[in-house]
């Protein structure tokens, strides 16, 4: 299928003063729209980035309009540098910096930081057992393995996997991991039946002739930073050097899910589900990383039955879930849950009936799906939802939240942009008009200066100033 981008500066609804609301549209040659991915403006608010399902990077001069640069490639991760002239586009077998003006972008390979265990394994009576170690490699330090103990299993995804009747190979394998993230070995020692958990922390080297030196890996933050996955474990890589500066190993949850950076980069946000979920508990948690130090600061279970948006306030003191009709808060201070910014639907004024409660804007009867306009099964999962205090039907497909932490943008499964406060239920301004048809505005993000939001609907992209938002 041909691919039709149109591009156009036209201003639009109530016709904002020039130069403060652009579009661009992204469709087919049929006229259907390419879904929008992410949008990421620079640190400096000079350039916007916009990864659509077309199979290209587009970047924008925000303050024209202008598009200046379009790559076909499709990343699966990708950031600015901190002065904004160029991007960091992380692919599966290709990656590349990109300038934001018109000179051509070029090849940043990297290669992920492999750890060492220096142990060395042989095959014995049916077993394989520790031949040597390495005099300074990790399991020699540890001082809880010998020589002669037998490997029986490797824990993988939180489980101990059997490596009986494996081969060498396979075992390796198995043992291979990021620098600076831990594996966890089943071991029987020699000369015992009991088997024993023992967990070693991988460490650099490189191998030559069979022989380790390590290099214990410098993991440092950077604001710039980017993440990708690499087997169970999140690879961190430093945009301006594209290189690898860390390794996070979320231990709880899986590596899926949500991974956002705080805005100095020294904090990794991960949300998923959790590898072993106590009976009675969330399926969801948090977990907070340090970046530089490798290490988990805390873990919190996540009240919720999905997440569709992840974010850090800008003070990096508070990180924000979006749900389908609010946005949790956690308070990485208190190590607590917040009340949450409510977004449209407030539990406590909620008043399962059939009358019209115009006094709620997103009230059900006045969304059009109020209780006497459900079928039974319809109404009994609206029933169902006011006893969790929720709302029956999603209010929000994407978020983001200024940097001045005052008000949040809510895009709706709709055609609907909201700004709400965040300190109040109270709405601040709207964009659209509510459709029946799906229509969701995702993605949504602030600029760093907190003068432009940037918003995807139905293959168009919009930037516009949040002063004209607010005015409208």
């Amino acid at each position: 299928m041909k691919l039709l981008v149109a591009f156009s500066l036209a201003t639009l609804l109530a016709a904002p003063a020039v130069g403060e609301h652009f579009t661009a549209r992204f469709l087919t040659d049929t006229g259907r729209p390419f879904k929008g991915e992410r949008l990421v403006f620079s640190p400096t608010s000079f350039n916007l980035a916009a990864l659509v399902d077309d199979g290209q990077i587009h970047v924008f001069h925000v303050a024209t309009g202008r598009e200046t640069k379009k790559l076909p490639f499709r990343p699966i991760a990708f950031a600015f540098t901190p002065s904004g002239h160029q991007l960091l586009a992380v692919g599966e077998r290709l990656s590349v910096l990109m300038p934001a003006d018109d000179r051509p972008a070029i090849d940043a390979p990297w290669a992920p930081p492999h750890g060492y265990l220096g142990i060395t394994f042989a095959q014995a009576s049916g077993k394989i057992v520790i031949e040597a170690m390495a005099p300074n490699g990790p399991a020699a330090q540890s001082g809880e393995l010998q020589i002669g103990d037998e490997i029986v299993g490797v824990v993988v995804g939180g489980e101990v996997v059997s490596v009986l009747g494996r081969t060498i190979p396979e075992d390796l394998q198995k043992l291979a991991g990021l620098a600076g993230t831990n594996v966890t070995l089943r071991i029987i020692p020699h000369g015992t039946v009991t088997a024993k958990l023992v967990t070693l922390r991988r460490v650099l080297g490189t191998k030559q002739n069979n022989q380790i030196t390590f290099q214990p890996m410098t993991a440092r933050s950077s604001p710039s930073s980017l993440v990708v996955r690499y087997g169970d474990s999140l690879l961190v890589l430093d945009s301006t050097e594209a290189t690898p500066i860390s390794a996070i190993q979320p231990i709880d949850i899986g590596p899926f899910g949500f991974q956002t950076f705080s805005s100095d980069g020294n904090l990794l946000a991960v949300a998923a589900h959790r590898r072993q979920k106590p009976v009675g508990e969330p399926e969801l948690a948090l977990e907070v990383h340090d970046v530089a130090r490798q290490e988990r600061l805390l873990f919190a279970p996540i009240d919720a039955s999905t997440i569709l948006e992840q974010r850090f306030t800008a003070d990096g003191k508070r990180i924000l879930f979006g749900t389908k009709d609010r946005i949790l808060v956690y308070d990485l201070v208190k190590r607590e849950f917040a009340p949450p910014i409510l977004v449209g639907y407030d539990p406590s004024r909620h008043r399962p009936t059939t009358e019209p409660e115009n006094d709620e804007e997103f009230s059900p009867l006045n969304t059009g799906l109020g209780l006497s306009n459900l079928n039974p099964s319809m109404e009994q999962q609206a029933a169902e939802a006011a006893k969790r205090g929720e709302y029956a039907h999603q209010l929000l497909a994407s978020f983001d939240v200024s940097p001045d932490g005052k008000m949040v943008a809510v895009g709706s499964c709709h055609g609907e942009l909201r700004l709400w406060a965040t300190t109040e239920h109270k709405q601040l301004a709207k964009v659209g008009k509510r459709t029946l048809d799906q229509e969701h505005v995702k993605p949504v993000t602030f600029s760093p200066d907190g003068e432009w939001l940037a918003y995807y609907i139905d293959g168009t992209l919009h930037w516009q100033t949040v002063k004209s938002i607010l005015a409208e």
